[in-house]
């Protein structure tokens, strides 16, 4: 199972569809990851660009001894530092695997879950970017969003200089202004003041627990058959696949969580 720590404070029903809007397209685009046949591919703005990862020294107070790595990119025509840290508790130790023997008999299994090598960030410069990687299988993959532009990165098949290949994805569904759950910008507007009037009175009241509601979202993930068969019937590749996708909706959760 995946656990997400959130943090509850009061939303408004038009909050929790937005967010769950956002969750979903940001969904969409974790799943055009490599192999995904005529679709991620398909999402690619144009050839990729060849990039290396450069190590650099933290700059930022404290965040070395914070646990902080930081990366030079460059992609977009511009020069990136990026920041990541190991996620914490984000798979658990348990891991369960579930799969059906050739007679429909269900089996279990749960093997072993790398779990020191799953990062969440941001790209230095951008307080609204979010960045989510993974290097579990040799190299960086996943997703980086800064600019209000996604780029999915993956290691360059055989280099032998840490090279990596960054594509620029087809974000033109990610318009956030077509998933305002029936809301017009009149009432969004309304319901933001709203909230901020209550969470500024439970702040200045008496009751100091209005910051500490906290809940673990345990998600299960099913895998159909043919996509199991696309992965050669090879359960530890589509495993792969599924803690990718995790680590990508669990940053976007995490990133939310911070800005409310």
């Amino acid at each position: 199972m995946a656990r997400y720590d959130v943090s509850a404070i009061g939303v408004g029903e038009f909050l929790v569809c937005i967010k769950v809007t956002l969750l979903l397209v940001w969904l969409k685009v974790f799943l055009f990851l490599p192999g995904w046949p005529q679709v991620g591919h398909s999402q690619r703005l144009g050839p990729p660009e060849v990039v290396i990862p450069r190590r650099v020294t933290p700059t930022g107070r404290g965040m070395k001894l914070q646990g902080w790595f930081s990366y030079k990119l460059h992609y977009g025509g511009q020069r990136h530092v990026v920041h990541i840290k190991v996620k914490k508790n984000f798979l658990s130790k348990n891991f369960p695997v579930f799969t059906y023997a050739d007679k429909g008999v269900l089996l279990q299994d749960q093997p072993f879950v790398q779990d020191d090598c799953y990062y969440s960030g941001y790209v230095e410069g951008d307080p609204e970017s979010l960045v989510s990687l993974s290097n579990c299988f040799g190299g960086f993959q996943g997703m980086l969003q800064t600019n209000d532009i996604v780029y999915e990165i993956e290691p360059k098949r055989f280099s032998t200089a840490f090279e990596h290949l960054i594509y620029k994805l087809d974000n033109k569904d990610t318009n956030f202004s077509y998933f305002r759950c029936g809301l017009t910008d009149e009432k969004i507007a309304g319901q933001l003041k709203i909230q901020e009037s209550i969470n500024s009175t439970l702040m200045q009241s008496a009751y100091t627990g209005w910051w500490t509601h906290h809940y673990f979202l345990e998600v299960a993930v099913v895998i159909d058959y043919s996509r199991y068969l696309h992965h050669k019937s090879n359960a530890s590749l589509v495993e792969k696949e599924v803690f990718l996708v995790l680590n990508g909706i669990n940053g976007l959760m995490k990133a939310k969580k911070k800005k409310n």
